[in-house]
């Protein structure tokens, strides 16, 4: 996913990483790559405060201005930001076919249904 054309730099994403912290926050961290320099990975993070209720639905909302790196790109990827930002997600284990012995883990939109994503759970 190319994340836009700032100063026609082309960054694009490598990937996204939920981070859950003990204080209650999340980091979505989001890995990105500047074509201009092919072996220069950038990492920009967002933190949101996390609150999980008692049928493990969760609501994020952004903690603090994006600084660094996530000042940088934070208007190339204001949709991914305002999907965390604005939306309820049950938190579930989801059975599919991952690396044996992981675990994974769902985040289900409660609002779309059809809306979800997963991944490989490391502690």
């Amino acid at each position: 996913m190319i994340i836009g054309t700032y100063q026609n730099a082309g960054r694009y994403i490598e990937y996204i990483t939920l981070l859950i912290n003990a204080n209650g926050t999340m980091t979505f961290q989001v890995r990105y790559r500047n074509p201009n320099n092919q072996t220069s990975f950038l990492t920009a993070d967002f933190t949101y405060n996390m609150v999980l209720d008692a049928a493990g639905i969760a609501k994020f909302t952004l903690a603090m201005a994006p600084v660094g790196n996530a000042n940088v790109i934070r208007s190339y990827v204001v949709a991914l930001t305002d999907y965390f930002d604005g939306s309820n997600f049950k938190i579930v284990y989801i059975v599919a076919g991952a690396p044996s012995g992981a675990t994974v883990g769902g985040f289900l939109n409660q609002t779309t249904p059809s809306s979800f994503f997963y991944g490989v759970m490391i502690q």
